[in-house]
């Protein structure tokens, strides 16, 4: 059949195995290890007939090799300047993020509750969720779970306040 192309604006689609074999070969050519991944989630409740092939798509994490010297001067190959860091975020495991939530409460006062507007004004907190909605979603998900410390309640007006349980 015709080739086509999940959306319009696309250009061109590589299999996952062309992606792989374009990561692993510019990563050796610009002194990088590269890491690939799936995005986004395997279709659940699939039929016994359905190809499980993975995420919707994929990714590659490419990250310097200290002390290795690049194959190519990435500059003059590519015209472009060495790419400048941004950022760099570190995605904390979950046992870190609810250490963090924890130790923040207990610092900020003697009450074991408090509200995602107390912990959104500590500067940490917001770093670390980046988003009120991301710590609001975090805080939900990890008050619902069966072994969490986090309780959760709802006053009459309508604000959510979570007490931490002590052991």
């Amino acid at each position: 059949p015709d080739a086509r192309f999940r959306d319009d604006d696309h250009k061109f689609e590589w299999t996952r195995a062309q992606f792989a074999a374009w990561a692993e070969q510019a990563a050796i050519r610009f002194g990088y290890a590269v890491e690939l991944l799936p995005v986004g989630v395997k279709m659940r409740n699939a039929g016994a007939d359905f190809v499980a092939c993975g995420g919707c798509t994929q990714m590659a994490i490419f990250e310097r090799k200290a002390g290795d010297e690049p194959a190519v001067d990435a500059q003059a190959e590519t015209g472009c300047n060495v790419p400048v860091l941004l950022d760099a975020i570190e995605y904390p495991t979950y046992n870190r993020l609810l250490e963090l939530v924890l130790n923040t409460v207990r610092s900020m006062n003697s009450s074991s509750s408090f509200t995602t507007v107390d912990l959104w004004a500590i500067p940490e907190i917001k770093r670390q969720f980046r988003l009120q909605s991301s710590l609001e979603s975090w805080l939900r998900a990890s008050s619902a779970h069966a072994s969490s410390t986090l309780g959760r309640t709802r006053t009459r007006n309508g604000t959510i306040v979570y007490s931490i349980s002590q052991p």
